[in-house]
């Protein structure tokens, strides 16, 4: 399809006077397109743009002349409908900026924290998706204390606000654990009040590591082994293999972990 550049004015007449009048470079070969611009006013027509007849890039305005006998309210008009569209548009860019930027930053903070990992023997890192490093798995097998020879499963979820907010971890398995829910939970202050953006994953994990040589009965989620922690530590031993053992008792039914 051949272009065909047309000239149209536009004049509206109020007491013989021209009240307004607008030159446009309109670029189509429809003789129906060309009859139809002018039958749109100056305000229903988007700067650089005209879509009233088809979305096809060959029919469309190429610029808008200004002409000294337009009106001063008429060309105000117009040129608050174009700030307002650009606004828009650069509202629309910063917020896609801004998520951007946020994931990057997280990106990067975690591949540091990663590649600085050191972790001893009893720590097992996994990336079941090698692309993707902010959802991992852990295993700790611990080398001594209550829940040696054990094999204790987690879940890493790192979210796009990280260092500001700290990694989501959670136990796969039932576990009898002061600071372990049987629903996976995990207590741990510097995942809570004390998390900090400074501290590291290699910090994080280490911790958890410790929840296993040292459960802490002072801040727990399974008060009943808390209890037994403390008040009884001969039950709370049994207790503890009996569960790593994946044997029922006191009405729950745990996973085997050895």
């Amino acid at each position: 399809m051949a272009n065909v550049h047309s000239m149209f004015s536009r004049t509206k007449q109020k007491n013989g006077f021209n009240q307004w009048l607008i030159h446009v470079e309109f670029i189509c070969s429809h003789q129906k397109c060309r009859e139809n611009a002018l039958a749109f006013s100056l305000l229903e027509i988007a700067p650089n743009r005209y879509h009233r007849h088809t979305r096809t890039p060959h029919h469309k305005i190429l610029q808008i002349v200004d002409c000294p006998t337009i009106t001063p309210s008429v060309l105000m008009q117009l040129k608050i409908k174009q700030l307002q569209k650009q606004k828009q548009e650069q509202k629309l860019a910063g917020a896609t900026s801004t998520t951007h930027t946020k994931v990057s930053a997280a990106h990067i903070r975690l591949q540091k924290d990663i590649t600085e990992l050191e972790l001893p023997q009893t720590i097992k890192i996994d990336f079941p998706n090698p692309a993707n490093l902010f959802q991992f798995n852990i295993a700790i097998r611990p080398s001594e204390g209550y829940y040696k020879s054990g094999t204790f499963r987690f879940t890493v979820d790192i979210g796009e606000n990280f260092p500001i907010d700290p990694p989501r971890i959670k136990c796969t398995q039932k576990i009898y654990h002061p600071n372990i829910d049987l629903e996976g939970n995990v207590c741990l202050n510097i995942l809570r009040e004390d998390w900090s953006p400074v501290l590291s994953l290699n910090s994080v994990l280490l911790g958890l590591n410790f929840l296993f040589l040292e459960p802490n009965p002072n801040d727990p989620l399974n008060k009943d082994a808390a209890n037994m922690l403390v008040k009884n530590n001969p039950v709370f031993t049994r207790n503890v293999r009996l569960a790593m053992k994946g044997l029922y008792f006191d009405g729950e039914q745990y996973d085997r972990v050895v």
